[in-house]
């Protein structure tokens, strides 16, 4: 984590807002206005580099949702 925080920051990637780990982990939250496939590219890289083969990753990009929580009736 100490390692994306210092690599992958609003000065050194266009469109990253910030970086946290979510929750207990092993989330990885990233918010960015852009370069989205660029910004998971280059934290699934530094998870690769870690020891024993590196830790495999996965990303998804997340729309804001502005309508808030919704209550669905069926």
């Amino acid at each position: 984590m100490s390692e994306m925080l210092e690599q992958i920051t609003p000065k050194t990637v266009p469109g990253v807002v910030g970086i946290c780990l979510s929750g207990a982990g092993p989330t990885i939250l990233v918010l960015a206005t852009e370069n989205f496939d660029q910004i998971a590219a280059s934290v699934q890289e530094i998870f690769s580099r870690q020891p024993n083969g590196g830790i495999k990753s996965m990303y998804k990009v997340l729309d804001v949702v502005n309508d808030g929580a919704q209550t669905v009736y069926h």
